[in-house]
């Protein structure tokens, strides 16, 4: 097991990241093109993805202590504005527990109850994080 720990200076760090990410979300026209045909899954294999287009993300990432990667986008989908956080641990075949997702999501300026997704996602053979979505902003118009 990796400690998981989020100092002071951590949290400025994630809030400021979030901010970042928050300013320049990605659209739908660009996300729907890498969007994968299995959605509701609780796990997304690289199997998964074979065929989808990799499209730009340039995740906002803040390094934690002990290792822990964090990425967060905003990201514009058809349910609104939300904020795409993920987590990956440093230990090898790891994942970042529920509750450690729920301190970075407080971190980050959210309340655990704005998480409306959770899923793993393998990102390199042996390797996956944590990701959750919070809604920011109900979609206004119709998106396709």
């Amino acid at each position: 097991m990796t400690a998981f720990v989020i100092g002071p200076n951590d949290e400025i760090r994630l809030r400021a990241a979030a901010e970042k990410a928050r300013a320049h979300p990605i659209p739908w026209d660009v996300l729907k093109h890498g969007v994968t045909p299995n959605q509701p899954t609780d796990e997304l294999t690289l199997a998964d993805r074979v065929g989808v287009p990799v499209i730009p993300r340039d995740p906002v990432q803040v390094m934690l202590p002990l290792g822990w990667r964090v990425s967060i986008t905003c990201e514009e989908q058809p349910a609104g504005f939300l904020l795409h956080v993920s987590m990956s641990s440093p230990a090898a075949r790891k994942v970042p527990s529920p509750a450690a997702m729920e301190m970075l999501v407080k971190a980050c300026g959210y309340k655990p109850d704005d998480i409306v997704r959770r899923w793993l996602e393998e990102y390199e053979p042996g390797k996956r994080a944590v990701n959750v979505l919070i809604v920011l902003g109900e979609q206004t118009s119709n998106l396709s």
